[in-house]
């Protein structure tokens, strides 16, 4: 089915899912676009992942969520996202600070692209995960601090969490601009 609706067509394969693909005029910003879970799993299950992770400045430390899924189930981690077709990794570091943390944000540096392996994964048949991650430090700028889904709790660390995942290690390895951090 193809419904016109504006500045943007929606197109939905099968009337039985519930997700759709917004193919968005190149001037208007991107709106959501979902992945029905059959294609999804073929995509992780052969095909790294492009995502953004943010170490979001906060109150004299850094913000992480306590992650309910997979992978790094568990985990004090980086809020994060993939990056959608159409969309710049600053128009995800930004949508992924509005949907994840419920905040408006500044970039403040670019920490260059990270391979991120992982032995889980929260696709149903597929035991593995890669991403390339892009990392980046931002500063609040509007908001306040709310969770999602993807995370039970948020808290602010002034020094690393113990355990400390090495992605999260390798990040603070080359911040410039998180010079207390480890």
């Amino acid at each position: 089915m193809v419904q016109a609706t504006g500045s943007f067509t929606i197109f939905t394969p099968r009337a039985d899912i519930f997700r759709a693909y917004l193919v968005c005029d190149p001037d208007e910003p991107l709106v959501t676009a979902w992945i029905p879970d059959d294609d999804w799993r073929t995509i992780v299950a052969n095909a790294p992942i492009v995502s953004v992770d943010l170490l979001v400045r906060y109150d004299g430390g850094l913000v992480f969520g306590k992650r309910q899924n997979e992978p790094v189930k568990g985990w004090w981690f980086l809020p994060g996202g993939r990056v959608h077709k159409g969309e710049t990794r600053t128009e995800a570091v930004h949508r992924v600070a509005r949907e994840e943390l419920g905040i408006e944000v500044d970039i403040v540096e670019s920490l260059g692209a990270f391979e991120h392996f992982y032995d889980t994964s929260d696709v149903e048949g597929v035991d593995t995960k890669h991403y390339l991650a892009n990392g980046y430090v931002v500063d609040v700028t509007d908001g306040e601090l709310t969770t999602d889904e993807q995370h039970s709790d948020l808290r602010v660390f002034e020094s690393a969490s113990d355990p400390l995942h090495d992605h999260i290690r390798d990040y603070l390895v080359v911040a410039e601009s998180l010079p207390a951090w480890p």
